[in-house]
C-alpha cells in the first residue's frame, strides 16, 4: 500500500511536471514564431514542412486501420485531423446485424435517434471511444512516428503539438461524431446564468443558475446548490449538494455531503479511496481511485485509471451549440490529439479555434528567403464549427419537416426531430430552427432598403467582412431594424430577447466571436499558404437536393449567408498568399476550387463577381472501409459536381479508404494536392480513370 501510494504520488508530480514544462515550451515556442517573424535566425521549432497529411471520418466500428501505415509510408512533417476521428455516438455493435440490442433502441428527441445515434452526449461512452481510437496498434505505431520515443497511450496522451514530444506535430479540430452528437448545432443545454424552473430534462449552465421542481439534471456553476435533489447536479465554485442520490460535477472547491455515487469536479478538489470517479481539473488530484479521471488544465491521470482527461461538459452527430457537456468533449479531444493540458484552446469560456505557423526548409538559393523567412511559411488555421454553431436554419428543413407532422406514417425518429425543429422550444415561439436569416431576407428586400443603407452590409451583404458583426433587432410590430443600444437594452427587454439569446444577428456557424479572430489571424501573416481546417464542408454538393432538402443538414450549405461571408472572408482577409481549406466529413475525397469572376455556374450562388483570388478546397474523408464504401454511381446522386467546382471534372472524386497529402515544392514556388490510396498509399484513380491530382502557383493562386 505505501509502495502504491508512494509510486502514485511519483506519477502525479511527474504528470505535473510535464504538463508544466509542456506549457513553458509552449510560451517558448510563441515567442520564438514571433522572433522567427520578426527576421530572426532562430531554427523554426518543428520539423521543416514540405509535406502536410491529413483525413478524416475512421470507422463507426473498431476495426482495424491499416490506413495508418499507409500514412507513415508517406512521410509526412505534419498530420492535421479533420474531424471525426472517432466515431463517439455511435453503438460498440453493428445494428444492421443486432438490430435489437439495447444500444440501438432508445427514445429518440432532438439529440438521440435510433438505431446509430442512441449515445449521444453520453460521457462514458465518448470517453470509451476516444480512448479505443488511441489504443489501436496502428494509430500507435503512427504517434510513434509522429513523437518518436514518446508514451503515446490513452493514460498519457502525446502532446502532439509540442515540438519537445513531435517534431512531426498532430494537429486538428473536431467534427460532428468527435464532438458525441451527429448534425448537432449550438443547442448546448445550459450556459453562464442559465436557468430552468420546471424543465422537462436537462439544464446545463453555470454562473447563478438554479434547478426547480421534478427537473432531472443542473448543471451549472458558482455558488449553486440542489438540496435533495434527484438526479444530477453538475456545477463548480462552492457548490455542494446535500442528501444527493447520484451524482455531484462540479470544480472550485467542491465539497459533497452525504453523496452516494460520484464527485466531478476541478480546482482543487480531491477524491480518495473507495470513491468511483473524480472528473475535474486545474489541479485536481486522485489518490487510489478505482475509476476513471476526467480533467484538464493541470491535470494528472495515475496508474490503473482509464479516461482521457477532459473539461467542463459535452457530446453529437452534426452537432451544434445545444450539446450537453460540450465543454468535456472538446477536452477530450484535444487529448486524443495530444493538446498539451495548460493549452489556450482547453478554456470553458470559448470553442478550440487556433492558429499555428509551420516552416518551410531554408532555400540553398532562395534568396527571397534569406531576406524574408515568411516566405516559406505555411499559417495553419484550426476553427471550431461545433461550440458557437446555431440550429438549421428554419427555411432549410421546414417543409419537410410539415410533410413529417402532417404524416400518419412518419418514423417516431424524424417526427420527434420536427416537432423540435419548427414547434417546441426556440425564443422565437418557431421551434429549435434559427429563424434569423429569413427575417433579415425580409427586412433586405422591402422597398426602400438598399446599399445606401447604414445597415446594408452588416444585415443584407453577406461579401461584407462587417456582415453580422453588429447585435441587431427588428421590431414586430413595424418591420424596422435597429442597432442594439443602451436604450433598447433599458426599455425593450421583451421585444430584443429572442434576439440576444444568440451573440450573432445572422445564424451562424463560427459564431460572430471566431469570425473576428479569424480575419485578424488571416490579415496578421503574410504566409504564403494559409491551410484553413474546417471540419464541415463548405462547398459540397451545391444545387443538389435530397429528400430534406437542398444540403446534407451538416454542411455549410445550410448556412448559406453564413457560407457566402466564409468564402469572402477568406478571399479578402488574405492579402498576400494562397488560401486552401482542407475539410472532411463526407466519406470521400475530391479536390475543387471556388474562382473569382462572374461567368461560372456557381458564380450567382457564391457571389463571386466580387472575388479578388481562388479558395481551394481539398477534402479527405473515409479512411476505413467502414465509412468509404467505394461507391461508383455518380449522375444523379451528391457526388455529382453540378457547379464545374471540380477542375478534374463532374464526377472526379475517390470513394474508398484515403487520405489527403498536400505537397510543397517550396524553390518552384507550387503546391501540389494528392489524393492517396489508403491500401497502397499511391495517388488514387478516380471512378472516371483520372488521377486524383492537382497543383497551383503559390504566386498566382491558379492552377498549373
Amino acid at each position: 500500500m505505501i509502495i502504491c501510494t508512494a509510486l502514485t504520488l511519483l506519477f502525479s508530480l511527474t504528470a505535473l511536471l510535464i504538463s508544466s514544462n509542456a506549457w513553458k515550451q509552449y510560451q517558448q515556442l510563441q515567442l520564438a514564431t514571433k522572433e522567427i517573424q520578426a527576421g530572426s535566425t532562430n531554427i523554426p521549432y518543428f520539423r521543416p514542412t514540405s509535406r502536410i497529411a491529413f483525413g478524416s471520418c475512421t470507422s463507426y466500428d473498431l476495426r482495424p486501420q491499416p490506413v495508418w501505415g499507409s500514412v507513415v509510408a508517406a512521410g509526412p512533417d505534419a498530420w492535421i485531423w479533420l474531424g471525426d476521428m472517432a466515431y463517439t455516438d455511435n453503438p460498440l455493435v453493428d445494428c444492421v446485424q443486432v438490430p435489437d440490442s439495447p444500444q440501438c433502441n432508445c427514445t429518440p428527441n432532438f439529440l438521440r435517434l435510433n438505431p446509430h445515434q442512441c449515445f449521444a452526449g453520453d460521457m462514458d461512452h465518448i470517453r470509451e471511444r476516444f480512448i479505443s481510437q488511441v489504443n489501436l496498434p496502428e494509430y500507435q505505431s503512427f504517434l510513434q512516428y509522429m513523437c518518436p520515443g514518446s508514451n503515446t497511450s490513452a493514460q498519457v496522451p502525446v502532446p502532439g503539438s509540442d515540438p519537445d514530444y513531435c517534431p512531426r506535430p498532430v494537429l486538428g479540430t473536431y467534427d460532428d461524431h468527435d464532438s458525441g452528437w451527429n448534425n448537432g448545432n449550438d443547442r448546448l443545454v445550459g450556459d453562464h446564468d442559465n436557468g430552468w424552473n420546471n424543465g422537462n430534462g436537462r439544464l446545463v449552465g453555470d454562473h447563478g443558475s438554479g434547478l426547480n421542481s421534478d427537473d432531472d439534471r443542473l448543471v451549472g456553476d458558482h455558488d449553486s446548490g440542489w438540496n435533495n435533489g434527484n438526479g444530477r447536479l453538475v456545477g463548480d465554485h462552492d457548490n455542494g449538494w446535500n442528501n444527493g442520490n447520484d451524482r455531484l460535477v462540479g470544480d472550485h472547491d467542491n465539497g459533497w455531503n452525504n453523496g452516494n455515487g460520484r464527485l466531478v469536479g476541478d480546482h482543487g478538489s480531491g477524491l480518495n479511496s473507495d470513491d468511483d470517479r473524480l472528473v475535474g481539473d486545474h489541479d485536481s488530484g486522485w489518490n487510489n481511485g478505482n475509476g476513471r479521471l476526467v480533467g484538464d488544465h493541470g491535470s494528472g491521470l495515475n496508474s490503473d485509471d482509464d479516461r482521457l482527461v477532459g473539461d467542463h461538459d459535452s457530446g453529437w452527430n452534426n452537432g451544434n451549440d445545444r450539446l450537453p457537456g460540450k465543454h468535456i468533449v472538446k477536452n477530450m479531444f484535444l487529448d486524443a490529439i495530444g493538446e498539451p493540458r495548460d493549452s489556450p484552446r482547453r478554456t470553458y469560456t470559448s470553442g478550440l479555434q487556433t492558429s499555428y505557423t509551420l516552416h518551410g526548409p531554408p532555400g540553398d538559393n532562395d534568396a527571397n528567403a534569406a531576406q524574408d523567412p515568411s516566405s516559406r511559411e505555411v499559417q495553419v488555421v484550426l476553427l471550431d464549427e461545433r461550440y458557437y454553431r446555431d440550429p438549421l436554419p428554419c427555411s432549410v428543413r421546414k417543409a419537410w419537416c410539415n410533410r413529417v407532422l402532417s404524416s400518419d406514417s412518419s418514423d417516431p425518429d424524424s417526427l420527434a426531430w420536427c416537432k423540435d425543429f419548427v414547434l417546441n422550444d426556440g425564443s422565437f415561439g418557431v421551434g429549435s430552427c434559427c429563424p434569423r436569416d429569413d427575417l433579415l431576407m425580409q427586412w433586405c428586400s422591402q422597398p426602400g432598403v438598399n446599399s445606401s443603407h447604414p445597415l446594408w452590409s452588416n444585415a443584407c451583404d453577406p461579401t461584407s467582412l462587417s456582415y453580422g458583426l453588429t447585435p441587431v433587432a427588428m421590431n414586430a410590430e413595424t418591420g424596422a431594424l435597429n442597432v442594439v443600444d443602451n436604450e433598447m437594452y433599458a426599455k425593450q427587454q421583451a421585444q430584443l430577447w429572442p434576439w440576444l439569446v444568440k451573440a450573432s444577428p445572422i445564424c451562424d456557424v463560427l459564431g460572430v466571436t471566431q469570425r473576428r479572430w479569424l480575419q485578424q489571424e488571416l490579415a496578421s501573416s503574410s504566409a504564403p499558404l494559409r491551410i484553413i481546417a474546417s471540419g464541415s464542408v463548405p462547398f459540397g454538393s451545391i444545387g443538389f437536393s435530397g429528400s430534406q432538402g437542398s444540403c446534407s443538414g451538416d454542411d455549410w450549405e445550410c448556412w448559406r449567408p453564413a457560407q457566402v461571408n466564409f468564402l469572402h472572408t477568406l478571399a479578402a482577409s488574405v492579402t498576400k498568399g494562397c488560401v486552401l481549406i482542407l475539410t472532411g466529413d463526407y466519406h470521400y475525397a475530391d479536390i475543387k476550387v471556388v474562382l473569382p469572376g462572374s461567368s461560372s455556374l456557381y458564380s450567382s450562388h457564391l457571389q463571386t463577381g466580387s472575388m479578388k483570388k481562388p479558395v481551394w478546397q481539398f477534402m479527405s474523408s473515409g479512411m476505413t472501409s467502414s465509412t468509404a464504401q467505394g461507391s461508383t454511381t455518380c449522375k444523379g446522386t451528391y457526388f455529382e459536381d453540378l457547379m464545374g467546382l471540380r477542375p478534374l471534372g463532374t464526377c472526379s472524386y475517390f470513394s474508398k479508404p484515403n487520405f489527403g497529402v498536400v505537397d510543397i515544392d517550396w524553390d518552384a514556388r507550387k503546391v501540389i494536392l494528392r489524393i492517396a490510396d489508403a491500401k497502397s498509399g499511391e495517388t488514387a484513380v478516380s471512378t472516371d480513370r483520372i488521377q486524383q491530382q492537382v497543383s497551383f502557383s503559390l504566386d498566382t493562386c491558379l492552377r498549373v
